[in-house]
């Protein structure tokens, strides 16, 4: 399940007369849709992604936009009709929803333990946080910007910058991978469960913890700048928690078992050292990398090399991830 025309699985969107303005160079699968009064852009990779997931899994189409939005992005998915999205009850649109703002399970057709969710828009899916996998968003068209953002927050997207996402080794296809995972993860158990006689069916939420679990197991992070040292208890911070989901541990100073330092820059947006990064540096064995390096684990699910991500000036801010999809899944954001 997911946003088929939004920015984390499928593509972005923007009104009919920006992308003129924007570049001259115009890539391929950017669509005009001008009775809808947008252009949408497919993001590189979702056809191979949709049909290679389609052998495994039963799509589904699950919009908070309306049925008519939802009906062009299938046709523009799915036009040889080999997903078996077409002219079917698995394309779900707001007005199918049964909550306000938010999206549910109750009205997709099927288990609830055997479906995986995959949408960039965490926020929406406050009761199936274990299921749900987060992809980093995609912004083809500029992304809109608050007033009161500070310059270093404002991002561009890619038509901006005249590039765009790599297919190979993308989102998509660090999705993909994981998927298969999750899925053979989910079917060895199933197996083991009926070998057992048992009555009941495993939840694809046990595969999928068990998989995004292995990306930091036998890593120990400590945390500097990052986790306010008043209000309430670190284990309750984001941070923190995507941390242990991915199945680090943390400690809260410095010990022998410790293998990275994770920091933020400080309050002036300058890179300055900490006793827990001079500590870090100081120590063999021992990495000390930026906010980012935690939150690239997170989205390519493996543990990301270090060396790309030293702590520097104008470490991304705790505003910038919340408003670019970068936070963990909703269960571990309460």
């Amino acid at each position: 399940s997911g946003d088929g025309g939004g920015g984390g699985g499928g593509g972005g969107g923007c009104a009919c007369g920006e992308v003129m303005a924007a570049r001259p160079r115009v890539p391929g699968e950017l669509y005009a849709l001008p009775h809808l009064a947008m252009w949408t852009k497919l993001r590189p990779g979702i056809r191979r992604f949709l049909s290679e997931a389609a052998g495994l899994f039963e799509l589904h189409v699950y919009t908070m936009g309306e049925r008519r939005y939802a009906a062009e992005m299938v046709l523009l998915l799915d036009p040889d009709c080999s997903l078996g999205l077409r002219g079917t009850d698995r394309v779900i649109g707001k007005e199918d929803s049964t909550l306000r703002h938010m999206k549910s399970l109750d009205v997709v057709i099927g288990s609830d333990a055997t479906t995986l969710i995959v949408d960039d828009s965490q926020a929406v899916w406050p009761n199936h946080g274990p299921q749900l996998l987060v992809p980093r968003r995609y912004f083809f068209f500029d992304p809109p910007h608050s007033k009161h953002e500070p310059p270093q927050a404002k991002h561009r997207g890619y038509l901006s910058l005249g590039d765009d996402e790599p297919e190979e080794g993308g989102q998509l296809s660090q999705l993909l991978a994981v998927l298969r995972h999750v899925h053979a993860h989910f079917f060895r158990c199933y197996d083991a469960a009926l070998a057992r006689g048992a009555g009941v069916v495993p939840h694809v939420r046990e595969s999928l913890g068990a998989v995004r679990g292995q990306v930091l197991a036998g890593q120990t992070l400590i945390f500097s700048r990052v986790i306010p040292l008043e209000g309430a208890p670190p284990e309750k911070h984001y941070a923190w928690r995507l941390a242990i989901s991915l199945g680090a541990a943390v400690a809260r100073n410095p010990d022998r078992d410790v293998t990275h330092v994770v920091a933020r820059s400080g309050p002036h947006g300058v890179a300055e050292k900490t006793d827990k990064t001079k500590w870090g540096e100081a120590t063999a064995g021992v990495h000390v990398v930026s906010l980012e390096w935690l939150l690239e684990c997170c989205y390519s699910w493996r543990r990301a090399d270090e060396s790309h991500f030293p702590l520097r000036d104008l470490s991304i801010s705790e505003a910038e991830l919340r408003q670019t999809g970068a936070a963990p899944p909703p269960q571990l954001v309460r």
